[in-house]
C-alpha cells in the first residue's frame, strides 16, 4: 500500500487549501465461486453445479481532489469537498468469469480532530 498527499493553502482565505490525494494497494486472496441450475424436464427434476476456486490478485487505486477548510479559530475542525474516483481491478475474476468495481462521484466530508 502506498499513498501521497498534496495540500497547498490558498493564500487569499485563511484556513483554505486546496487538497489531493492517491492510493495505491494490491491485495492477494482467494476467490470463490459457485454456480448451479435445477430444470424439470419430463416429469423429473435436473440439477447441476459447479465450483471454482483460485488465488487472485486484486490492484487498488483511488484518487480525490478538493478543497478544504480549517477555520482559523477552530483548526481542530474541518470541513471538505471534492471529488472521488477508486477502482478494484480483478474482484471476481476467476475462470472465464470476470468483474471489476469502481465508484466515483462528490464527496463532503466534516472532521474534528481530537
Amino acid at each position: 500500500h502506498g499513498r501521497l498527499d498534496a495540500s497547498r493553502q490558498i493564500a487569499a482565505i485563511p484556513g483554505l487549501y486546496a487538497v489531493g490525494s492517491v492510493d495505491f494497494a494490491v491485495l492477494v486472496g482467494n476467490v470463490s465461486q459457485s454456480f448451479a441450475a435445477s430444470n424439470y424436464v419430463n416429469g423429473a427434476w435436473q440439477s447441476g453445479g459447479y465450483d471454482v476456486s483460485m488465488t487472485a490478485t486484486v490492484p487498488i487505486i483511488r484518487a480525490d481532489i478538493g478543497i478544504t477548510y480549517r477555520p482559523p479559530a477552530v483548526e481542530r475542525m474541518s470541513f471538505s469537498v471534492g471529488y472521488v474516483f477508486e477502482q478494484w481491478w480483478n474482484v471476481g475474476t476467476i475462470a472465464s468469469s470476470t468483474a471489476d468495481l469502481y465508484y466515483q462521484g462528490v464527496m463532503m466530508r466534516f472532521g474534528l480532530d481530537f
